[in-house]
């Protein structure tokens, strides 16, 4: 019913939109109800040049409604009982005007059980005590009835006579209509007088673009009728109807459609016939648009790009905390559903929009205003605070999935001053696909920080050092770990790996950027030679790693009493050589002795100087040889016949006199 009351409506009334600023536009009387009703009846006025026949100050008669105005805001209501019908003055003055209307937006809200229309008239006059014309209907008979509607925009012509007065009075009825029980309340809000440029421009699709993986969102330059512009036959996305369309913020539009879209795909969107508030229809229109799902962000898209844990006082950036977020995606983003988290609190980001290149300013709510000179901040609601001490920072979308983490400590200053004097900590680049908690640096900015901008450590030359592979290792029966020179770019399966004689691979998991632990479907047999291939495997700037040698793999015993023993001893080296003191294994099974430890004896015969031989596996072969020493490198050199024989680091040796 309400739809055929507005197609009338844009038939019969002549509406008007502002298109330009004019000094009539400025000298227009206007009035939005915001301000306070003075509880005064005619001929006393309730606002200024506004007079009623009985004001209250809440919920009946005519009054103040709260809330109830468009969008949310104060409005004038007028409630007829079968005792009572509102009457509203209004004066206003034509003689600045050539062509003066009025405008203003009205509604009927459900009142009750009944089924009474609220009857509007209006009236002119030019006293306001004097005689007035005759009543003329404000829409149809049945305009507003007793049901909740949408608000409509109605004109009302000045009749020729009175635009050259000084003073006019226009009366408003609103009458308790016929039927049975309850009349509906009538509603006004946003009135104005004056002048208005007809507007007769068609209303245009500014932009499309996706808003989640059913969904997408049209931009209109202009308010839309809301009947028209939410009809399904109206739309069509490469030939199909949405499930709904829904119009949001008056000139957005919200196409759902019962399949998932398909990201990076090239769509063609047909809008027919959708009319703005004035009746100026949209000529049909083919749109040709690519389609990305705004709240799918993969991996490193939104990166933790800037940090500032320990603000300082007294410097020239605000003593605030704050996160900087940089978008190196290629489309743009929405952060519904977002999670922004540190290691002990986590909090829900809200809709925004997000660009390819934008930096974002995360910090606390009630600090958001010192920071907003130096870029697009996001308040956030109970901020994570940030430990000095340490803390990891991370972003995941509205799955879990993990789009970027970041951990940093003390020693990610290089050193106390810059850990305590206000310097932010910066990622060098932000494009950078793996983790960067180690390459974290203390800004070299003069503001000590570059919140909503460049970082200062900024250095987007690309690593071309070779990948290579620092240690294998069985841990158990069913796990092995491997050690790259680097981080490795994940997403990694069992192809990438190859063993013979033949192991099955259960699973991979990323101990840390650099470290890859394998689990196994079946136990490996101990003292048996394994060789591993390893293939596709790319740091983290797309260098490959190239398995140049045979990597072999033994799961070693433990070594027992007796098998190996203490079979050389340098004590007293040459000026500039190291000591070294080696082992040999004089069994015939490989043996593992990474948990040995190195002494001497103190004076009273006790162990004393304990130095474990490695944090990582040392294993000996049968029958085979390991030289432990401080510099191993010089004691190749020094004894050249053996470069080619096991040696192990050792930080210290025990004092051997």
């Amino acid at each position: 019913m309400l739809s055929l009351f507005f197609i009338w409506q844009l038939l019969f009334f002549t509406v008007f939109s502002v298109k330009d600023i004019s000094q009539a536009d400025l000298n227009r009387q206007t009035q939005d109800f915001e301000s306070v009703f003075a509880i005064q009846n005619y001929p006393n006025e309730f606002l200024t040049g506004w007079f009623g026949n009985e004001i209250r100050a809440t919920s009946s008669r005519i009054y103040p409604a709260n809330g109830l105005g468009r969008n949310g805001s104060k409005a004038l209501a007028v409630q007829p009982i079968s005792t009572f019908d509102g009457e509203i003055v209004i004066r206003l003055a034509p003689g600045q005007f050539t062509d003066p209307q009025v405008k203003f937006w009205a509604r009927s809200v459900k009142n009750g059980s009944g089924d009474r229309s609220a009857l509007v008239s209006y009236r002119w006059g030019e006293q306001l005590d004097g005689d007035y014309s005759v009543r003329e209907t404000l829409g149809e008979p049945d305009e507003f009835e007793n049901e909740d509607q949408e608000f409509r925009l109605f004109a009302i012509e000045l009749p020729k006579g009175l635009q050259e007065a000084g003073e006019v009075y226009l009366k408003l009825e609103i009458r308790y209509g016929p039927g049975i029980g309850s009349c509906a309340k009538w509603l006004m809000d946003d009135f104005e007088f004056g002048e208005f440029v007809e507007d007769t421009a068609a209303p245009k699709i500014k932009n499309v673009r996706g808003f989640d993986e059913r969904e997408i969102e049209i931009q209109f330059d202009e308010e839309l009728d809301p009947v028209f512009s939410e009809f399904i036959l109206n739309y069509k996305l490469d030939g199909i109807e949405p499930l709904e369309a829904k119009r949001k913020s008056d000139s957005l539009v919200y196409l759902t459609f019962e399949v998932k879209l398909e990201n990076g795909r090239n769509y063609q969107l047909e809008v027919l016939q959708i009319p703005d508030l004035e009746g100026n229809f949209l000529q049909d229109s083919l749109l040709n648009f690519q389609f990305f799902d705004p709240t799918f962000i993969p991996h490193k898209t939104l990166v933790i790009n800037e940090l500032m844990p320990a603000p300082k006082a007294d410097l020239d950036l605000p003593n605030v905390e704050y996160v900087e977020i940089f978008h190196a995606g290629e489309y743009p983003i929405r952060l519904s559903g977002v999670s922004y988290a540190n290691s002990r609190n986590r909090v829900v980001l809200g809709s925004e929009w997000v660009q390819p290149g934008e930096f974002l300013i995360f910090c606390s709510e009630n600090q958001a205003s010192l920071l907003r000179d130096y870029g697009r901040v996001i308040p956030v609601r109970n901020w994570p605070t940030l430990l000095n001490s340490g803390d990891q920072v991370s972003l995941r979308d509205d799955q879990g999935k993990l789009i970027d983490v970041i951990s940093y400590t003390t020693g990610s200053w290089a050193g106390s001053d810059f850990a305590s004097g206000g310097y932010s900590l910066e990622v060098p680049n932000p494009f950078y696909p793996c983790d960067q908690s180690s390459l974290l640096k203390a800004s070299v900015d003069l503001l000590r920080g570059t919140p909503g901008r460049e970082n200062s450590v900024l250095s987007l030359a690309p690593d071309v050092s070779l990948l290579s592979l620092i240690s294998a290792e069985f841990l158990t029966e069913k796990s092995l770990l491997l050690t790259f020179s680097k981080p490795v770019l994940v997403g990694l399966d069992q192809s990438n790996f190859g063993f013979d004689p033949n192991l099955s691979i259960d699973s991979l998991f990323v101990v840390k950027s650099n470290q890859i632990q394998i689990f196994l479907e079946n136990e490996v047999s101990p003292n048996t030679i394994y060789t591993l291939q390893i293939n596709g495997v790319f740091d983290c700037f797309g260098n490959q790693f190239v398995q140049d040698e045979v990597i072999r793999l033994v799961l070693p015993l433990q070594a027992q009493i007796g098998e190996v023993w203490i079979n050389e001893l340098l004590f007293n080296p040459k000026t500039g050589s190291p000591k070294f003191i080696e082992l040999v294994n004089v069994s015939d099974s490989y043996v593992e002795v990474k948990d040995w430890m190195l002494a001497n004896k103190d004076e009273f015969g006790e162990v004393d100087q304990l130095k474990q031989l490695s944090e990582t596996s040392v294993i000996i072969p049968p029958k085979g040889f390991l030289a432990i020493t401080t510099n191993t490198d010089q004691l190749k050199l020094d004894f050249p016949k053996s470069s080619f024989g096991q040696f192990t680091k050792i930080k210290a040796l025990p004092s051997y006199p």
